[in-house]
């Protein structure tokens, strides 16, 4: 006598992945999960329907200022032109945004604020 087993067992996988894939789609609507892009410098951005939400916002005004910081540190110059880029800081910068960048950003170097404000 043959056991009724293997003759069940394709429709078994058909109602695990029907399953699985009824999960994973609740999953992504519960977290509202979105794609991300490779932009044309190679780094992960996020796709623009992702910048309505308030907290990828967030997320992606302070990786900005991370950057700035970062070039402000190597070229002060060269990190207040790409926080102008990125919409951080209004065209031309005001010196009344550029202090608050100063005061606020973490991660700057004293030394390279000082020698940009020793400049200026």
């Amino acid at each position: 006598a043959r056991s009724p087993a293997p003759a069940l067992a394709p429709v078994a996988r058909g109602l695990c992945m029907q399953a699985l894939l009824h999960g994973l789609k609740a999953l992504t609507a519960r977290c509202d999960l979105k794609p991300w892009a490779v932009s044309g410098a190679g780094e992960m951005v996020m796709m623009d329907s992702l910048t309505a939400h308030p907290l990828w916002q967030r997320k992606l005004r302070k990786r900005l200022l991370r950057q700035g910081a970062a070039k402000f540190n190597e070229k002060p110059r060269a990190g207040l032109e790409a926080l102008v880029a990125s919409g951080l800081l209004p065209d031309p910068p005001t010196p009344a945004s550029v202090v608050k960048f100063l005061r606020t950003a973490s991660g700057l170097d004293k030394g390279a604020v000082g020698s940009f404000l020793g400049e200026a």
